[in-house]
């Protein structure tokens, strides 16, 4: 039986379940800000049950599915509870993939009780999911959907934060809050945990809202940021990522899910062969939307895309903690260098 839960539901879900949890978790969409919480909190609840061995991967038709297959498959001579966050949402797996996910789905629907636990990550427009592999795991598992945040949607996504933090305000500072993050979810997280940092539970004014964000404001910011990887120019990109690390204007994070977004939409455009129609639907505008549509334009393999995006997960993983690094301001330089020569 497949079970189906929306992502607004995982507290209670999770409040509910105790430990009587599937061995599958398949998440679907493209906030990866609410992908991550979501798995946090699922990790976080496995973790009462004694699931601490937990191994991320970013898995493609490149993959070593072989090692991936061997290392659920090998008998736990430790008897632990292991957790495995298998993310494929970048692109095609191919035969091998496959065939691996459909041995690997036939090994976790035999296990009783359940030790290990697969998390899979991927979209809800990849042919993936009609998979006979993947309705084997729908079926034993819960499929968890996240639905996109529009721009239209991302004021009552404010609203709920901020109460969620015993925080609220009126409509007009929502609004403005909105218009000014430019459906910029991790930006607008890090914004409201910021305004819970600066002022206690209650009603926050206008003023205040808007000088906590106007504090943010430099002489380059996000946009300029993603517009010169894209355009391509190496001496302005350096030393904007010199005036944010020297000033300490924008989290790592932040970053590194602006160039997920552009790839994101390259991909997306690549796909549908530029179609003007297309492009019109996307919520990019201005200098941004002319540098992307001249990069895309560019770049005549997805599989270019790919790579960086499996290393803008590693990234990722550094900004975390997972990985360990001498200077994470160097490999996110050298990363979106390699991003913005992609087009030569």
């Amino acid at each position: 039986m497949i079970r189906i839960l929306d992502y607004k539901n995982i507290n209670n879900y999770i409040e509910n379940i105790n430990n009587d949890f599937p061995p599958v978790y398949i998440i679907t969409g493209t906030e990866q800000l609410l992908i991550n919480e979501t798995i946090d909190k699922i990790y976080a609840h496995l973790q009462k049950y004694n699931f601490h061995n937990y191994a991320s991967l970013v898995m493609d038709s490149k993959s070593d599915w072989l090692s991936l297959l061997n290392s659920i498959a090998t008998l736990n001579l430790f008897n632990q509870n292991r957790i495995f966050n298998i993310n494929i949402s970048y692109g095609n797996i191919g035969k091998l993939g496959s065939d691996t996910m459909t041995k690997i789905a036939m090994y976790i629907k035999k296990i009783n009780p359940v030790k290990d636990i697969l998390i899979i990550q991927t979209q809800k427009n990849n042919k993936i999911i009609y998979s006979s592999w993947m309705k084997t795991l729908m079926n034993i598992g819960t499929t968890i959907n996240i639905s996109s945040i529009k721009q239209n949607n991302l004021p009552i996504w404010i609203k709920n934060r901020l109460k969620e933090q015993g925080q609220f305000t009126d409509i007009k500072t929502i609004e403005w809050m909105a218009n000014n993050l430019e459906n910029n979810l991790l930006g607008a997280s890090q914004e409201i945990e910021k305004l819970s940092l600066l002022f206690p539970k209650g009603e926050l004014s206008y003023i205040e809202v808007k000088d906590s964000m106007l504090e943010d404001i430099s002489i380059y910011n996000l946009s300029d940021f993603r517009i010169s990887i894209l355009r391509g120019d190496f001496l302005r990109l350096t030393n904007i990522l010199h005036y944010f690390k020297t000033n300490n204007i924008f989290p790592i994070p932040l970053l590194i899910w602006g160039m997920y977004e552009d790839i994101k939409i390259i991909g997306k455009m690549i796909e549908n062969n530029h179609s003007a129609q297309f492009i019109e639907k996307l919520n990019i505008f201005g200098n941004h939307k002319e540098a992307i549509i001249k990069y895309s334009i560019k770049i005549k393999e997805t599989k270019l895309l790919e790579n960086i995006l499996t290393k803008i997960h590693d990234l990722d993983l550094i900004s975390k903690g997972l990985i360990r690094t001498h200077d994470i301001w160097s490999e996110l330089h050298r990363l979106a260098i390699e991003f913005a020569k992609l087009k030569y």
